[in-house]
């Protein structure tokens, strides 16, 4: 094959805008064109072919993007030899840069007049500086936009959740965390510290702790707009980071710490699933609105600390919940709830319950129940309330007990209804049934109504300042009564005393 004589060159490129979309660039070549851009405009330069490496196939789209801008000096030779009309581009210079030519008359540097950067691009490379980023070159990398932004920018004092404290009800547990902490974002490059080391340009490296991007060892690539990516490879500090000119980035830092900052929104969407591991605890700070919708089974279990071999060590396995707002939550299925030892509610203000159909309560031990204020229970069908021990209900003032159909209170032993006043009312039968004894009560005034009464007890004593009895009333037991009885609305003769033992009641007396 006949291989042309190879001529290198050095020149400046002046235009990567290929109509072909290669690559390719005008490049004016030192010796061979004028600096005269009016003499040899940019237009008529050749367009010079990028060699690309082999990391790049370059081909049906498998490649690299040639990266070279206009004011960047490359070296190159002509492929075609003495006829010097198809050069290629082998690689770019870098140096530093003294001046940046504004003559658009001026070939051999960027006509947009944008490279070199000056002073005015603060963060970046500037005059009589080396080519190479700042990130790259020790110290440098202090001045560097990037750094300077994520310092700028880091995010302190992230408040964390905190337990409530319910003292009204039951004890603070001592393994919880009743104080609101906080954390903040990792320092960038150094973590735990606003600085590191960096070693004197042209010095032997030092590779103690806290030394970072030692040059030669941080290799960097940044773009024209300044997205940054960083490998370095300082021995005992290696870090990978990855920046995007908004200040979003996400950066490994040397003790395998990963810190990702989004300016903006994210989104991740996972076709398949996805399993998340954590060994440690996990803080979240949501200072806006979270959704969370779930279209199938969601499962949720706080379990307490396992030892090596699995078995629980009997710390943590709590919950703690704490909402300054409402809770509203809505199930249209079943609710099953279960709990293993007590339970503790204390409600400030109002309580309010609906139940659709039926309400069964099962108390296995004791039941106690105290009302501050009144107590209203209506009851528009059957009522029916049993206990196989002791029952005792107790009210420091009105106690009032309504039904509108029916009402029948029964015990197997005694019988015992007492209150500063007292209303027994039903408005079709009321039947008071004491297997014992039978008591009813009163301080004030004691009141008896219905339709049709019947009162049953091996032995009744009627205690009050006046009782009054309305309705058909039938006694069935020894009775003693130390009162006033008033009968409203029927006469003596409704009344049916069945072996009757008369105290020393006022008048009137009973026949």
């Amino acid at each position: 094959m006949l291989v042309p004589q190879f001529k290198m060159w050095i020149g400046v490129v002046e235009s990567r805008a290929d109509p072909e979309n290669l690559g390719r660039c005008k490049v004016r070549v030192l010796g061979y064109h004028t600096a005269n851009t009016v003499t040899l405009p940019t237009k008529d330069l050749p367009w010079a072919t990028v060699m690309m490496p082999v990391t790049s196939a370059s081909m049906s789209g498998v490649s690299e993007t040639p990266a070279l801008l206009p004011g960047s000096t490359v070296v190159g030779f002509f492929a075609d030899g003495d006829d010097e009309q198809n050069p290629v581009i082998l690689g770019s210079l870098p140096g530093i840069p003294v001046e940046r030519i504004e003559d658009p008359t001026v070939g051999f540097s960027d006509p947009n007049g944008k490279f070199p950067r000056t002073e005015e691009d603060v963060g970046y490379n500037d005059l009589n500086e080396p080519d190479l980023s700042r990130l790259a070159r020790g110290a440098s990398a202090e001045k560097h936009a990037s750094l300077v932004q994520k310092r700028e920018k880091r995010a302190t004092g992230i408040p964390t959740a905190k337990a409530p404290s319910v003292k009204t009800v039951a004890e603070d547990i001592s393994s919880a965390d009743y104080s609101s902490g906080s954390w903040d974002e990792p320092h960038p490059r150094f973590g735990s510290t606003a600085t590191g080391t960096y070693s004197d340009p042209g010095t032997v490296p030092t590779f103690g702790e806290g030394t970072t991007s030692v040059y030669p060892f941080n290799k960097v690539t940044e773009t024209e707009s300044g997205h940054v990516f960083e490998v370095d490879d300082t021995p005992g500090n290696g870090r990978i980071h990855e920046y995007h000119n908004s200040g979003s980035f996400y950066e490994i830092q040397a003790d395998g710490t990963k810190v990702t900052k989004i300016v903006g929104d994210e989104y991740e969407i996972v076709i398949g699933g996805k399993n998340v591991s954590i060994t440690g605890g996990c803080n979240v700070t949501i200072k806006g609105d979270c959704k969370l919708l779930v279209e199938g089974d969601m499962y949720e279990e706080i379990r307490m600390e396992r030892d090596a071999n699995g078995k629980p060590t009997g710390k943590g396995g709590n919950k703690f919940t704490h909402i300054e707002g409402s809770h509203h939550t809505k199930i249209q299925g079943n609710s099953v709830v279960e709990i293993g030892t007590g339970m503790s509610v204390n409600v400030t203000e109002d309580y309010g319950m609906r139940v659709g159909k039926t309400t069964s309560i099962t108390n296995v031990g004791s039941y106690t129940q105290t009302v501050g204020d009144g107590f209203n229970m209506t009851v528009t069908g059957g009522y029916n309330l049993t206990s196989t021990g002791n029952m005792s209900m107790t009210t420091l003032q009105s106690y009032n007990l309504t039904s509108l159909l029916n009402m029948t209170q029964t015990a197997v032993g005694n019988y015992r209804a007492s209150g500063t006043s007292m209303s027994l009312l039903g408005i079709a039968q009321q039947k008071l049934v004491g297997g014992a004894a039978q008591l009813l009560e009163t301080g004030g005034i004691q009141t008896i109504n219905a339709g049709y009464q019947k009162t049953t007890a091996g032995a009744r004593s009627i205690t009050t300042g006046i009782t009054q009895h309305t309705g058909m009333y039938s006694i069935t037991g020894q009775l003693t009564a130390t009162s006033v009885f008033t009968v409203t609305g029927v006469g003596l003769a409704t009344h049916k005393h069945i072996a009757i033992s008369l105290g020393k009641p006022t008048t009137p007396s009973i026949p």
